[in-house]
């Protein structure tokens, strides 16, 4: 339940793991001391699903959207 990528598009992979209450999506970058929380996506509600991913062509670099159902049935989107 996890998925790797540059989710915001600073050419910095990080990998985007559910909190362990469910409640939030946490981006984690490698550091040379280790690995840092770089930022977080709310849910509103916890995760019921696994991450979905898609490259979006978008001219010379491409994006990625993402994709989660939460418990209470919202179908949540980022592009």
């Amino acid at each position: 339940m996890a998925s790797a990528g540059d989710f915001d598009g600073d050419g910095n992979l990080e990998l985007l793991v559910p909190s362990r209450d469910r409640q939030s999506l946490a981006a984690l970058r490698r550091r040379e001391d280790g690995v840092a929380e770089v930022w977080q996506l709310s849910l509103g509600s916890p995760l019921a699903t696994n991450l979905a991913t898609v490259e979006i062509p978008d001219g010379a670099e491409n994006r990625i959207g993402l994709g989660v159902v939460t418990t209470d049935g919202q179908l949540l989107i980022w592009q």
